[in-house]
């Protein structure tokens, strides 16, 4: 009886494996599917860059009974590296073996303005901390100047680099 039994055993295969890429965009989000036959039949599971195991991160990524993980619309400031611009692997395992999909390179990008397309995840934050740090270079220029800054919207008359005050009643500036 074992050796019947055992005959109905197979270990699992991919029915459909994931493909080599995914990009999307942030706005619309994506998914890669996968699954598997073999008897019995095999569970799917996805691994990190690292061999680990990814599981559901609140807002951003799900993995789905089914075997598909779906990585989900999200603002620009969710963006995480470690979910949108990695590598996963889909495992399909039963009691007999496992196999294990080729490397899934995955790249986020960012929904732009019409004409100007759509650009990666790590452009656009390389672009958002260079325009922090024109902006705080900005706000301390400012800051070592505000004496000389209009207040009121009156123009200041420079003297010596400081503002110059108008003496009350002598219509001199």
């Amino acid at each position: 009886m074992t050796a019947a039994f055992d005959s109905h055993l197979r270990g699992p295969s991919f029915v459909m494996e994931p493909p080599s890429r995914l990009e999307f965009s942030n706005s619309s989000g994506g998914w890669l599917d996968c699954s598997a036959s073999g008897s019995p039949q095999p569970s799917i599971d996805w691994l990190s860059v690292d061999g680990t195991s990814v599981g559901d991160v609140g807002g951003v990524r799900r993995v789905l009974r089914n075997g598909t993980l779906v990585l989900l619309p999200f603002p620009a400031a969710a963006y995480r590296q470690d979910i949108h611009s990695t590598i996963y692997r889909c495992v399909a395992s039963n009691t007999v073996g496992r196999v294990i999909s080729r490397d899934v390179q995955v790249r986020a990008a960012f929904t732009e303005l019409p004409g100007l397309g759509s650009i990666s995840a790590e452009t656009t934050l390389n672009h958002v901390h260079a325009k922090q740090r024109r902006t705080k270079g900005i706000t301390n220029r400012i800051n070592e100047h505000k004496d000389t800054l209009p207040v009121d919207g009156e123009l200041p008359t420079m003297n010596g680099g400081r503002r110059a005050e108008k003496a009350a009643g002598t219509g001199d500036g």
